[in-house]
């Protein structure tokens, strides 16, 4: 008889290689997952579709502790929805984020516990960049052709802190905040701060020492580099910094031999329009939701 069973990935080695073996082909559209996954991470879990001694992954799912939920699934029955309810009851959810098919697949799931609603649900196009090399095109003097003279784009360290902070806070209600939630500063200030520890975060900066375009990787695996919080300063916005910054960061992940994915709001045709022109193609769709 067959049954679906959640367990942690790290489990056994047997079930972490056929977890990471299940994702791999996938890592474009579930980057953070991956990397997730390929740290370790202990709250990353495998649902798993066992018959005698047959066993076979059918999903992977992130669960932080502050209810940040990222799944993967290739393909969904009514098999595994009784083990994800088990899971999920008495955990309080707060957003849900990934493929567009198999966010709507648990949050389904999530719904049927009774407990939460969906505040705001989100749509998002994933796209990846796809110029023959990922090396963006040079000019006769070796600079790429989206830079703009006395503009330097840099690797950021904590002495950015307090500047990059703001813009991250600027970016955060304008893109990310969910009407009618109150932003966290404190716990923002963590991230911002943790990866800035990392080296995450890159800025354009203007020749007066100004930041005037920032962007940071959310996420890294064997093919890709996640790319997010893209923001330009109101002032400075129309002036081809974040251009800039986008081949810039193609030309990083094309020394990795990787290539930048991203997720776009749908409902944002200026910043589709960016990604197209700086090389990138729509490979899939991406989901958030958020629960009251």
């Amino acid at each position: 008889m067959e049954y679906a069973k959640i367990v942690p990935a790290v489990k056994s080695e047997r079930i972490y290689e056929m977890a990471r073996d299940f994702l791999r082909p996938h890592e474009k559209v579930s980057c953070q997952l991956s990397e997730l996954l390929g740290k370790q991470n202990k709250n990353v879990f495998a649902v798993l579709s066992m018959c005698g001694e047959s066993l076979s992954v059918r999903g992977i799912v992130y669960c932080s502790k502050g209810g940040t939920v990222l799944p993967f699934f290739r393909e969904t029955d009514e098999s595994l929805k009784q083990p994800l309810i088990d899971f999920f009851t008495g955990r309080k959810i707060f957003c849900v984020s990934g493929e567009s098919s198999s966010v709507d697949f648990l949050t389904g799931i999530l719904l049927s516990l009774g407990n939460q609603g969906v505040m705001e649900r989100r749509g998002f196009i994933s796209m990846e960049s796809v110029r023959p090399t990922d090396v963006p095109a040079k000019d006769g003097a070796g600079k790429i052709r989206s830079d703009i003279e006395g503009h330097i784009f840099v690797q950021c360290t904590r002495e950015r802190s307090d500047e990059l902070f703001s813009m991250q806070i600027e970016y955060i209600r304008e893109e990310v905040l969910p009407d009618g939630m109150t932003l966290n500063l404190p716990v923002e200030r963590l991230e911002t701060d943790r990866l800035l520890k990392n080296g995450k975060i890159y800025a354009i900066v203007s020749p007066g020492g100004k930041i005037l375009c920032k962007a940071q990787v959310n996420g890294e695996c064997g093919s890709c580099i996640l790319i997010g919080g893209v923001y330009t300063d109101k002032l400075h916005r129309r002036k081809g910094f974040a251009r800039m910054m986008m081949e810039k960061l193609k030309l990083l992940a094309a020394q990795k031999e990787k290539s930048c994915v991203l997720f776009v709001n749908k409902l944002n045709a200026a910043a589709i329009s960016l990604y197209e022109k700086t090389g990138f193609r729509k490979i899939g769709e991406h989901e958030i939701v958020y629960m009251s």
